[in-house]
């Protein structure tokens, strides 16, 4: 083994030079293509890029570009790279921290931490378009000057972790573009608005776009000028009051403060103070200043004067319009007029209009107006929300109302002996229909709910006259009359007669004796049959006979089914209005009508917790029990009934407690201060004082009627006479309806 090792050192001492000295004879030359032994460059080489036949090492590539002008072998043209895409996040670099200085260098990098308090008054220059953000760890000084421009052109002094970006705009020339404070708020001299007050700018004068104010009521009264064509900028608006007095110069108008003038100027109404007790009330809107007591006319009452006869079909189409002046003769004044039935019903068109009510308790003041336009703090009245939906027109009966006998297809005079009238001896409420036609005595002597099937049967849309436009003509009379006392301003009507009987042309008048006053409001009284009175065309609106009056029921019944000797009341087959008729008195009328006050209400289950006195103390299985002259509306004939108040809405006040109208008879002195309705809340005064009607009333469910009759009445008849106290299934000879549409 020794000699064979020694053998081989022999052979590659003479071998290896020779092999040397054939590489540098034979070097294969570098290409991609060449397989074996090739030369490395020197870096010199790599820089120069003169030799093909060497090849690079990564330190060689290094030199090369670190080399100026290196790339591509030429120094690049000016311009040549102008764009760079950056695809990744741009990191600016951390710089370390750097103590303040009045010439304060930074050293790598682009984001600062600045330490120290030395003022700093500039800082050297690190290459023009360079961007730094300096976070400043303490107060000191930035001063402005033109080598360090500052945003407010003047100095600053900083707060720990304030920062500010600044960029070299010039060789040594720094622009700071932003400052944040750390506490939020703005630098001095520029604006900003806390908690209402205007602050950095309350040295800087109008002219240069400030305010000179510190709060911005303040600034408000510098700024502001009065409002002309030509006036530019910041003027003050004028409240509803100013813009209605037409009197201010120097305020601007709302479009809502328009309106409320409009009102003033187009609306019309009055006002009424329940502690005189004179029944006249006071003008206001456009027909203030104007008398009272006494029509103003038509000139003045745009509502009013669009009210006026017409013939209306079946269907609820006005075939025409009658004479102004008479009735017997159509609107051009020459062509004769059919009143009998023959072309349709004659009735009283009245158009939709808006209203307005308030009450005031520190001064017991009612105030009522109306209007053609919808006006801020108006609403359309709900006379005209017919069967759920919004209506134009409504249409009252220009007289009472006359039955139509199905069986002889021809209308029938009505009186005390109606056996001799009807065919069979009685109505047929499934057939007979009511009328409005000239010429008839009036149907009587039935209940409401005959008066209510018969009216139905003339057609879709047809009703019986209902409390909701009562309530209309009632605010149109009073708005133009401005008295509650309508026997005196209007005058007695068919309401003096005695000694007659309620036959025909004695008690009874007929139909038709208004058609030669047309439209127009006239009277004839005294104890005569030529009697009768007419508001604008709807003939003895009171007087004559009675009339019912639907959509409206007063009180509630029910009976107790929760056992016996109960402090509470349940009706499992009731469903009551929640937190209705608290404090209201509840009658057993099944329990010597003991009674109690009503402490809560759930909707089923109504409690007396202090319990009933005046008979067992209780309620038992089967009691009956009853809330009286409480009032329910509807304006949905097909949900008229009586004795209900199933799909009836509780009547209540502006302040939206339910009504409780009075328990006593007597001339009413004060009304319920709720914006739909006439109705009393107390009663004491006379026939000329006060509201000047009667009222009447009753415990236990009622229905209504209006206006009183031709005899047993006289002075206490009138617009607002209610008669609230007869049961369901009256029907008297007193009592007759009227058709509306």
């Amino acid at each position: 083994m020794k000699k064979l090792i020694t053998i081989l050192s022999l052979l590659l001492t003479l071998y290896i030079p020779n092999l040397w000295a054939m590489c540098e004879c034979d070097m294969w030359v570098g290409s991609t293509t060449e397989a074996g032994l090739v030369e490395l460059a020197t870096d010199e080489e790599t820089v120069t890029g003169a030799s093909d036949a060497v090849v690079c090492t990564p330190g060689n590539i290094t030199a090369k570009m670190a080399a100026p002008g290196a790339i591509g072998g030429t120094t690049p043209a000016a311009g040549a790279f102008t764009t760079l895409a950056v695809t990744q996040n741009f990191q600016p670099t951390k710089g370390s921290d750097v103590a303040s200085a009045g010439a304060m260098t930074l050293g790598n990098g682009n984001l600062f931490d600045i330490t120290g308090t030395t003022t700093i008054n500039t800082i050297v220059s690190k290459g023009i378009g360079t961007i730094v953000v300096l976070e400043f760890d303490g107060a000191l000084q930035l001063t402005h000057s033109a080598d360090l421009f500052l945003p407010t052109a003047g100095n600053i002094t900083t707060a720990a972790g304030d920062i500010a970006a600044l960029y070299e705009y010039a060789s040594g020339d720094w622009r700071c573009f932003n400052y944040m404070r750390a506490d939020g708020t703005v630098l001095s001299g520029v604006a900003a608005i806390t908690s209402g007050s205007i602050t950095g700018i309350t040295d800087l004068a109008i002219a240069d776009g400030g305010t000179g104010a510190g709060t911005a009521a303040d600034a408000f009264t510098a700024l502001k000028q009065n409002a002309t064509g030509a006036a530019t900028g910041v003027v003050e608006l004028a409240t509803n009051a100013e813009t209605a007095a037409f009197t201010d110069e120097s305020r601007a108008v709302t479009p809502e403060g328009l309106g409320y003038a409009m009102a003033g100027l187009l609306a019309y109404g009055v006002q009424w103070d329940e502690d005189l007790s004179s029944p006249t009330l006071t003008r206001t809107g456009a027909l203030a200043g104007l008398a009272a007591a006494a029509s103003p006319g038509n000139a003045a009452l745009p509502i009013h004067a669009a009210m006026r006869r017409c013939i209306l079909s079946d269907a609820g189409v006005v075939q025409y319009y009658l004479g102004a002046t008479d009735s017997t003769k159509k609107e051009d004044g020459v062509t004769a007029s059919v009143l009998d039935g023959t072309d349709g019903q004659v009735m009283v068109e009245i158009p939709k209009f808006a209203y307005k009510y308030s009450y005031d308790a520190t001064t017991n003041v009612h105030s009522w107006s109306i209007s053609s336009v919808l006006f801020p703090g108006y609403e359309w009245h709900p006379a005209f929300y017919k069967d759920g939906a919004w209506v134009d027109h409504r249409y009252i009966g220009a007289y009472e109302g006359v039955g139509y006998d199905d069986g002889t297809s021809a209308y029938v005079d009505c009186q005390n002996d109606k056996t001799d009238n009807w065919a069979g001896g009685a109505i047929d409420v499934a057939n007979d229909k009511l009328g409005s036609v000239s010429g008839f005595a009036p149907m009587m002597d039935e209940t409401r709910a005959k008066f209510r099937a018969v009216a139905l049967n003339r057609g879709v849309g047809y009703r019986q006259q209902d409390f909701y436009l009562t309530s209309a003509v009632q605010l149109l009379y009073l708005v133009e009359y401005a008295s509650f006392y309508s026997q005196d301003v209007i005058g007695m009507g068919r309401t003096e007669l005695t000694g007659g009987t309620w036959v025909k042309d004695s008690y009874i008048g007929v139909t038709g004796k208004s058609n030669g006053n047309g439209n127009a409001t006239a009277n004839i009284g005294g104890n005569t049959n030529d009697a009768y009175m007419s508001y604008r065309g709807i003939e003895n609106f009171y007087g004559n006979i009675y009339k019912w009056v639907d959509g409206i029921n007063i009180g509630m019944a029910a009976t107790h089914d929760g056992g016996a000797d109960q402090a509470v009341f349940t009706d499992s087959g009731e469903s009551w209005p929640v937190d209705a008729f608290i404090g209201m008195t509840i009658v057993n009328t099944s329990d010597s009508d003991a009674t109690g006050t009503i402490t809560d209400n759930d909707g089923t289950t109504i409690t007396v917790a202090g319990g009933m006195t005046g008979g067992d103390n209780d309620f038992d299985d089967g009691d009956i029990i009853n809330i009286s002259n409480i009032p329910w509306v509807s304006n949905t004939e097909t949900d008229f009934a009586d004795d209900t108040y199933a799909s009836y809405t509780l009547l209540k006040d502006t302040g939206g407690s339910g009504l409780t109208l009075h328990n006593a008879n007597g001339y009413q002195t004060t009304l319920e201060q709720t914006k739909a309705g006439f109705l009393p809340s107390a009663v004491g005064g006379s026939s000329n004082e006060y509201i000047t009607d009667y009222y009447y009333q009753n415990p236990g469910c009622r229905v209504a009627f209006f206006g009183g009759t031709a005899t047993g009445q006289g002075v206490s008849a009138g617009v607002f006479f209610w008669a609230l106290d007869t049961a369901s299934g009256a029907d008297y000879v007193s009592i007759t309806g009227r058709l509306c549409f």
